[in-house]
């Protein structure tokens, strides 16, 4: 237990919240409400992963569970131009925190650092040129 101003805090992450040494998710949560209809989801992940690699926001994992659909916007239509017709909510979600991840890596920093979930699923083979795919892609016999 942690006592700040008289008060009883169960965790020391709540008394440094309350002592102001970790931001409010409030400001975080305005910053990402703003940029929503004016961003991509690419530009959405861009920010979020500013706010991860120099904020200081108290619930990392909430902001992640509020914003994620519009973080990850586009990642179905870049899952549909590698190949996947009609990729899942947990392929999507996958691809962002995939980006995420590699992101992060340039602030030699990781998902899980942050309690993010990684990726559920490997994307791989999806990382090969699109192009170079469907020209490989044809019947030897037929030629």
């Amino acid at each position: 237990m942690h006592i700040v101003n008289g008060v009883v805090h169960d965790t020391f992450k709540s008394a440094c919240i309350t002592l102001g040494l970790y931001d409010s998710n409030d400001k975080w949560n305005a910053c990402l409400e703003e940029e929503v209809g004016m961003q991509t989801g690419a530009q959405l992940r861009s920010l979020f992963v500013t706010i991860l690699a120099f904020g200081v926001p108290s619930e990392l994992r909430m902001l992640w569970e509020n914003y994620k659909e519009h973080i990850c916007d586009d990642c179905k239509v870049a899952l549909q131009r590698r190949g996947i017709v009609e990729p899942s909510i947990e392929q999507i979600e996958s691809w962002a925190l995939h980006s995420l991840r590699d992101a992060l890596a340039k602030f030699s920093k990781t998902l899980e650092d942050f309690g993010l979930p990684a990726p559920s699923v490997a994307f791989d083979r999806l990382e090969t040129n699109c192009l170079f795919e469907v020209e490989r892609d044809y019947n030897v016999e037929v030629l």
